[in-house]
């Protein structure tokens, strides 16, 4: 039986979250079951910022390096979440990345990711048109809070600690941009009809 705890669901992690963090500053050998739960996340949520695969394996690697390298320093009272703190360094190191080449907008390959194959030939072209236009018209920070929240799948306080707002602010932030596009999305509906 091996010493490494298993993490079944998003719920166990979070809430065994801190014990992990302090054995894994204790013995970095027990960071693994921190890198299986986040990795994934991490790694969607850089894809969908920088858009090439073999970059966004890269940046995910410097992310948990980084964060490897620095989870001694790590204080939830100071740094937040654990996830909130890791997905700060994984934006830094896009950041990065973006210092030495450009930054590419929300693609079709965005929008197409989560949605299932048969789904999306129902989808028609038209309204995959609109979504793309009212994604393309959001500033860089609307598109940002979409992505912490859809493509990492960080809860509204773990947001809170990337954008250094508390929980209620990001969850606001998150509830008032989703309704600002629906709002647009009727608006246009009314054209189309």
């Amino acid at each position: 039986m091996s010493d490494k705890p298993e993490i079944d669901s998003r719920n166990d992690l979070l809430k065994d979250e801190d014990t992990l963090v302090r054995q894994s500053q204790e013995n970095p050998g027990a960071f693994g079951p921190l890198f299986d739960f986040y990795a994934p996340l991490v790694y969607r949520y850089v894809l969908h910022r920088i858009g090439d695969v073999s970059d966004a394996e890269d940046v995910t690697s410097r992310t948990f390096t980084d964060a490897l390298q620095s989870l001694i320093r790590y204080r939830p009272k100071r740094h937040g979440s654990f996830g909130g703190w890791l997905f700060t360094i994984a934006r830094r190191r896009c950041a990065d990345h973006f210092r030495v080449s450009n930054p590419l907008p929300l693609s079709d390959s965005d929008l197409k990711e989560n949605v299932p194959g048969p789904l999306d030939r129902v989808i028609s072209r038209d309204e995959h048109g609109r979504l793309k236009e009212i994604l393309n018209s959001l500033n860089d920070n609307d598109r940002e809070l979409l992505r912490l929240r859809f493509a990492a799948e960080l809860t509204y306080q773990q947001i809170g600690d990337v954008i250094g707002k508390s929980e209620g602010a990001a969850k606001m932030r998150v509830g008032r941009l989703l309704k600002r596009m629906k709002k647009n999305w009727e608006e246009k509906d009314e054209i189309f009809k």
